[in-house]
């Protein structure tokens, strides 16, 4: 059971029991607002999802996230580096007033975009600096 409150709260940025003195998700104690995460071509799917939110070398400060899948395409003659900007521009379109920091994922052969929605300017580590684009708050 505390399996599925977990995933419940990392699907739908709230615990099942919704306390009130819960605390957001953070990475290096930057807040999390919400993670996007896309897919070449497709949706991406919940363990693609997972494989970016529980990786460990992010040092993450588990409490409350919002995450999704999302799907991204890439328009004719565009460079990866352009892409990953417009998706971060698109999405720092729906959180006006927070930073969004954009990077395709390693191991994924750029097919996988991480999209952080933060509170604050987002330190990305080395290993993560690949195709990264910041929209600031």
């Amino acid at each position: 059971m505390e399996i599925l409150k977990k995933l419940a709260t990392l699907l739908f940025g709230k615990s099942v029991a919704n306390a009130p003195s819960e605390k957001r998700w953070m990475i290096d104690g930057v807040e999390v607002e919400k993670i996007l995460v896309y897919f070449k071509d497709r949706e991406a799917t919940v363990d693609e999802m997972m494989m970016v939110v529980q990786e460990p070398r992010l040092k993450p400060q588990y409490g409350a996230l919002q995450c999704s899948t999302e799907k991204w395409t890439k328009h004719e003659g565009e460079a990866i580096a352009t892409t990953v900007a417009r998706i971060a521009n698109e999405v720092s379109l729906l959180f006006p007033g927070q930073a969004v920091t954009a990077l395709t994922w390693p191991g994924t052969d750029f097919a996988i975009i991480a999209a952080f929605v933060t509170y604050g300017k987002l330190d990305v580590p080395m290993w993560l600096r690949n195709n990264v684009a910041v929209v600031p708050s």
